[in-house]
């Protein structure tokens, strides 16, 4: 019997380091996505000055491309301030001004891109990424990408072949009570 606890506790150890490390991955991936776009020249451009001109190119920039796009909700760049200068998707309905607020707060504190947390907008659970846009003299203005979590059946079948067909793998943020199965938003697991 202490064997095969012994041996399920090992198990558990191992899928929760693997499982860390994919997110850490994914974190990373979404962290490096936002810091090109917001160095994109013709981000940097309009971002110094935002002419109608310039509009075309800078929207074109932020056209998401890659496999993932249905994910990205929405695109956002705000001044230094924290004002909507320009936006592409509908961050009226997938962005949440409050997470806004956190992450320039991080940014101005010299992160070079950060993370935010989890949001549901009905049953689709939402998050950003934001890195500033630097000009001459420091930050100019930040971007600010909202996606919504969308797991493939395949990832969703990675995931049971590490945990196994009988189990579930919630993630969430307890101090706003929202959860997902990475596929839909969920109730918090019972603790």
């Amino acid at each position: 019997k202490r064997s095969t606890v012994a041996a399920g506790s090992g198990r558990l150890l191992a899928v929760t380091d693997q499982l860390a490390r994919m997110l850490e991955r994914s974190g990373e991936q979404f962290r490096e996505l936002v810091r090109g776009l917001a160095e994109t020249p013709a981000v940097r451009e309009y971002i110094a000055d935002p002419r109608e001109s310039r509009k075309p190119a800078v929207l074109a920039a932020l056209k998401p491309t890659g496999p993932d796009t249905s994910e990205v909700m929405a695109v956002e760049l705000r001044g230094i301030d924290g004002h909507m200068i320009l936006f592409t998707g509908d961050p009226d309905r997938w962005a949440e001004p409050s997470e806004n607020r956190i992450l320039i707060s991080a940014l101005a504190r010299g992160d070079s891109a950060t993370v935010g947390h989890f949001f549901a907008v009905g049953d689709t659970i939402t998050y950003a990424a934001a890195a500033p846009i630097r000009g001459a003299g420091g930050a100019r203005g930040y971007l600010i990408q909202w996606r919504r979590i969308n797991s493939s059946p395949k990832e969703q079948g990675q995931i049971a072949q590490l945990i196994g067909t009988d189990a579930s793998l919630l993630i969430g943020n307890p101090s706003s009570g929202v959860w997902t199965d990475l596929a839909y938003r969920t109730e918090a697991p019972p603790v």
